[in-house]
């Protein structure tokens, strides 16, 4: 190295490793950094700040922003009080401090996290956004046969708030949960859905004057089946037709969609009264982006709990626009 502060430290390559080198280099290409040469992705990384490229602060940024928007659970709400939050951030700040809560002026951060319990990462707000963001350690569980044991593997979960002053939109964003954490079911057991009730929770906690409502997708999944036909490449899609009856249709080609089918053609317009898009799964179109994607941008839409999925390696740009034309969507109809 040619410096000594440049170094990868020992977090830095785990949380490195962990992002993996497809999403790395999509944020490199995205932020105009040349990535140096070697024989494996550790090394090139170290390389290239080695040769002053790319900073310890730069790739820390890098791994706050994937860790914030790539392979996400986001939960879309709707803030119903949103008068109650104009002119409350000193209100608001003896409520933090309760929390241990800090606002930091980087809209970026990653963190350092070693405990299995909730960690508060960072606060970031400004008149465009409210961000907090969590993590905390959980284990994924393996059998080494060979050797007649149980490995438990360590790995870093996020959750992220992000809550528009202007408008009340809220979303969370929740990485999934691995087999063994702290929250629990009634019946005591590890669960994803115990680990994102945990989270909810917190939200009405740290804003307990504020009313938060899941955001209904009905309209927004039908609109985009029935009128996103050039944006938004639809590759499965299930539907409650008759007597609450469900109707799958998929195709294996990711750039095939489901509605070219004449099966699909015929059934919509045969239950076109009682069609209701239950699960969306697809693609928004690079080309009809405006450049706003270099890729197309996968999202499935699952109306019933209000939530969508995105991919992995989901850089904040690619992420900012699938958000923005499903706001567009929601605020029109």
């Amino acid at each position: 190295m040619k410096n000594s502060d440049n170094s990868l430290s020992e977090n830095l390559i785990k949380d490195c490793s962990r992002i993996g080198y497809s999403a790395m280099s999509s944020w490199m290409k995205e932020n105009e950094v040349e990535m140096s040469a070697a024989d494996n992705f550790l090394d090139a990384i170290a390389l290239t700040i080695a040769d002053g490229k790319l900073s310890v602060e730069q790739l820390n940024t890098a791994i706050a922003e994937l860790d914030e928007n790539s392979d996400k659970k986001i939960f879309l709400m709707r803030l119903m009080n949103l008068p109650e939050l104009a002119g409350k951030k000193e209100i608001l700040k003896e409520l933090f401090i309760k929390h241990r809560i800090a606002p930091s002026d980087k809209k970026w951060v990653n963190g350092l996290v070693t405990s299995n319990q909730p960690t508060f990462i960072y606060l970031f707000w400004d008149e465009d956004i409210i961000k907090l963001k969590y993590s905390e350690i959980q284990y994924d569980i393996e059998m080494d046969i060979e050797n007649d044991k149980i490995v438990r593997t360590a790995k870093r979960v996020n959750v992220i708030y992000l809550i528009d002053p202007k408008d009340g939109f809220v979303q969370v964003r929740c990485d999934s949960a691995k087999m063994l954490h702290q929250h629990k079911n009634d019946a005591g057991k590890a669960t994803d859905s115990s680990f994102e009730q945990y989270y909810k929770n917190l939200l009405a906690e740290l804003f307990p004057t504020l009313v938060f409502q899941d955001m209904n997708l009905n309209r927004l999944a039908n609109h985009i089946a029935n009128n996103e036909l050039s944006k938004f490449r639809i590759t499965k899609g299930v539907t409650t037709i008759t007597n609450n009856a469900k109707q799958t249709f998929a195709t294996s080609s990711t750039q095939a969609d489901i509605r070219n089918l004449p099966e699909y053609a015929g059934a919509a317009a045969t239950g076109s009264e009682t069609w209701l898009s239950e699960d969306l799964v697809g693609y928004w179109v690079s080309k009809e982006s405006e450049g706003a994607l270099k890729k197309d941008l996968f999202m499935r839409i699952y109306r019933k709990y209000s939530q969508i999925r995105v991919q992995r390696g989901c850089l904040a740009k690619e992420l900012d626009y699938g958000i923005s034309k499903i706001r567009e969507i929601q605020n029109s109809i």
